[in-house]
């Protein structure tokens, strides 16, 4: 069933394929719709008992014995974790790449360098200028 609007107001709508009603040859409309305000009332009144904090244990416990819970299900759920937990104790992560180094202070990713750095200028080092080689500018004196 499906929340559906009809002529302006709320009704739940069952859709029934003829090829099932067919098959199983079960006599059903192919449509049904039902207005929400004639079931609600009802399904308040049940839910207000099945939860009373009087019936609560009574309502799980019929709520637990309506689940399917067969031995072979179990059975095969346990090994399929034993299976999962296998192949995550030979696991092993991906050796982590080596850090990028930023070749500017912002850190912006057009400022990022991936691969080996330039050596750097001995001669601006021994100034105190921090230079690299290759990088230096053109219009910059020596002091």
């Amino acid at each position: 069933m499906q929340g559906n609007w009809n002529h302006g107001l709320p009704h739940y709508r069952c859709r029934f394929p003829n090829e099932y009603a067919l098959a199983n040859r079960v006599p059903h409309p192919r449509t049904v719709y039902l207005r929400e305000a004639q079931v609600v009332p009802a399904l308040d009144r049940w839910l207000a008992t099945s939860f009373n904090p009087s019936n609560i244990e009574r309502t799980l416990d019929d709520l637990t014995a309506g689940q399917a819970d067969s031995d072979a299900d179990n059975a095969a759920e346990a090994r399929v974790l034993a299976e999962c937990n296998r192949k995550l104790a030979r696991y092993e992560p991906p050796s982590k790449p080596a850090p990028t180094r930023r070749s500017s202070a912002s850190g912006s990713p057009k400022s990022r360098r991936s691969g080996p750095w330039p050596k750097p200028d001995s001669a601006s080092e021994a100034r105190g200028e921090g230079g690299w080689a290759g990088n230096r500018s053109s219009t910059s004196s020596p002091r």
